[in-house]
């Protein structure tokens, strides 16, 4: 049985604009639904504790975006240099 990651974790009352807006952010324009989802299992196994240090949102628009935030600036750093 194998780990089930879900696409969204902010606060949707508030929503994403509000959702910890001063910490660092990256937006990934992603290939599809199963891209962003590597990218929150990569969360999981690199981020200590990723509920609680990060938060991400993926959007299908027109241009399909994978949007994370970042409480410290390494993870962020780590995450732009895999990801970017």
């Amino acid at each position: 049985m194998g780990i089930t990651y879900v696409h969204n974790y902010y606060d949707a009352v508030r929503g994403w604009e509000h959702t910890n807006p001063y910490w660092y952010q990256v937006d990934v324009e992603t290939k599809s639904s199963e891209h962003h989802l590597e990218m929150v299992k990569w969360l999981y196994d690199n981020i200590d504790n990723p509920e609680r240090h990060a938060r991400w949102i993926y959007l299908l628009t027109l241009e399909m975006n994978s949007h994370f935030r970042f409480r410290y600036e390494r993870d962020c750093i780590w995450f732009k240099l895999t990801w970017q």
